[in-house]
């Protein structure tokens, strides 16, 4: 179970992050294809994550309780997502101004 909370975790985290930066730079598009995969999986991942913390605490938690947790993940990862995708692309280290 630890090994399922670390890896859903981290995991989760470091795909968002990830994404993010991947949109910020302006290597990735921001569209409809990338909302799932930035928002909804990282979403779903942390949902695990955080029905596995239950799962240890309460002994008879039902597994469906990660589509309980999904939407209120969503709904705290989205608003980044837009504020990143609104914004322009920022310069990349290796490139100078003229």
């Amino acid at each position: 179970m630890l090994v399922v909370l670390l890896v859903s975790g981290f995991g989760g985290a470091f795909l968002y992050y990830s994404m993010l930066r991947g949109i910020q730079l302006g290597t990735l598009s921001k569209g409809p294809m990338l909302w799932s995969r930035c928002v909804a999986a990282c979403a779903l991942m942390f949902a695990a994550c955080a029905s596995v913390i239950v799962q240890y605490l309460v002994d008879d938690a039902s597994y469906l309780l990660i589509l309980a947790f999904w939407p209120v993940f969503i709904l705290a990862l989205e608003p980044a997502y837009r504020l990143v995708g609104s914004g322009a692309p920022i310069e990349k280290s290796g490139e100078k101004k003229e």
